[in-house]
């Protein structure tokens, strides 16, 4: 691999997403979505992230009766099917078992190492899967797309066979650069992800709303905090409910032994405990792991989206179900950490605070209580402008930029991708 300079972060990325995208549709959206000037390519798509979905079905994103998947899954599958439609050559491996969708080509997830080996791609894109990326003739360029909750170093060796990496985020991409043993040498060029606007052309209007607090994340990123606050908000509303969606139960039964990963046992066993409190207070709804039209549909009757951020790992780069929460017409109310300030900044309503201390879960708490009392939602007005700036075409044509450059083995340089 040649090296490289660390380079092709977004410009505008360290003053949040809106700069981002100002970047892009400088350029012309219509002649950003066009064919690229490289000509089409034969991409292989590694789904590296069953681990917490399993086996899923990849007609889950547009048809009903299907499942659901996370945030990751999702923009995996979004994005294959938009270089799909940019013409280009897409063959995904993945968990399950459907063989073509879309204009994608869908293989099960253990064929991928030998057609790396017998097929002739020009580029790799491994969601998080560190094994794939180094399997394949020498010719083939290999892209590493970082979605993982947490990110170790995998060692010089596995860092010498990327091209380009394309971190969550232009802050993850820079805490990359400085701290993996080799990918300062690496290209980098942040994914952010999209929003589905169609989903939520029926959402109530705010002032409609019932007193609904939604939770819609993975609840290891701070569920346990907003379910300490539970019975304070429900004694100020009684009737406010708490609907939370996702693998709870599951994540609580499968990690709260996890003796090896001690802070990943001790938050199930955290949130087990808050979760019977919450309940004892009454308005509590565990829907689990619901199909994406049920899931926009409770969405779009959510007055408050509750974000009390605390996670175990450095995870947020877009944070989908932040995307979601604005569209969908939610007050959104979060605790910036990580990344989100870069992506959320003026979308959303910070509650910061450097420790997860009473005194912040009671600011917090106010917080969603004076919001499930208003009835005008100070954010909704740029719901629209947000869901303008995070599309899925657009994120595919990130994608697409960092193939063809590792395919062509040059840095962008000026225009929106810009050094560090």
């Amino acid at each position: 691999m040649v090296t490289r300079r660390a380079a092709s972060l977004v410009q505008g990325a360290r003053s949040g997403g809106g700069a981002y995208a100002q970047d892009l549709h400088r350029e012309g959206v219509d002649r950003l979505l066009a064919p690229p000037a490289g000509g089409t390519v034969k991409i292989a798509v590694i789904s590296g992230m069953g681990a917490v979905w399993g086996a899923y079905d990849v007609r889950c994103l547009f048809e009903d009766g299907k499942g659901t998947v996370g945030g990751g899954e999702a923009a995996m599958l979004h994005t294959s099917f938009q270089l799909a439609a940019f013409e280009h050559g897409v063959t995904v491996f993945y968990p399950g078992s459907v063989d073509h969708y879309r204009g994608v080509s869908f293989r099960p997830l253990p064929e991928a190492y030998p057609s790396l080996l017998a097929d002739n791609y020009d580029a790799v894109c491994s969601w998080s899967d560190f094994h794939a990326i180094r399997i394949g003739p020498p010719h083939t360029r290999r892209v590493f797309v970082q979605q993982l909750n947490n990110m170790p170093d995998p060692g010089d060796v596995f860092w010498r066979n990327v091209d380009v990496i394309v971190p969550a985020s232009a802050t993850h991409g820079r805490f990359l650069a400085k701290t993996q043993t080799y990918g300062a040498s690496v290209a980098y060029m942040p994914l952010y992800g999209g929003v589905t606007p169609q989903l939520y052309a029926d959402a109530r209007p705010f002032w409609k709303r019932k007193p609904v607090v939604s939770w819609w994340s993975s609840p290891d990123r701070g569920l346990h905090h907003l379910l300490m606050m539970w019975p304070v908000i429900r004694r100020e509303i009684p009737q406010a409910e708490l609907r939370i969606a996702y693998h709870t139960h599951r994540f609580i039964e499968d990690t709260r032994s996890l003796f090896k990963h001690g802070e990943v046992a001790w938050r199930a066993r955290e949130l087990e405990g808050a979760l019977k409190l919450a309940q004892a207070a009454g308005g509590v709804y565990v829907l689990g792991a619901i199909p994406r039209k049920v899931l926009a549909k409770h969405q779009g009757e959510t007055k408050v989206w509750a974000f009390p951020f605390d996670s175990i790992c450095s995870t947020e780069g877009l944070c989908v179900s932040a995307s979601e929460a604005i569209v969908a017409g939610c007050w959104p109310i979060v605790r910036p950490d990580d990344a989100l300030r870069e992506v959320y900044d003026g979308y959303v309503q910070w509650v910061p605070s450097m420790v997860c201390d009473d005194a912040w879960r009671g600011r917090f708490c106010g917080a969603i209580i004076a919001a499930l009392r208003a009835t005008a939602n100070p954010y909704a007005a740029k719901a629209t402008q947000f869901a303008t700036n995070f599309t899925w075409p657009l994120a595919a044509k990130q994608l697409e930029r960092a193939c063809q450059a590792a395919i062509t083995r040059v840095d962008w340089g000026d225009g929106p991708w810009q050094g560090m």
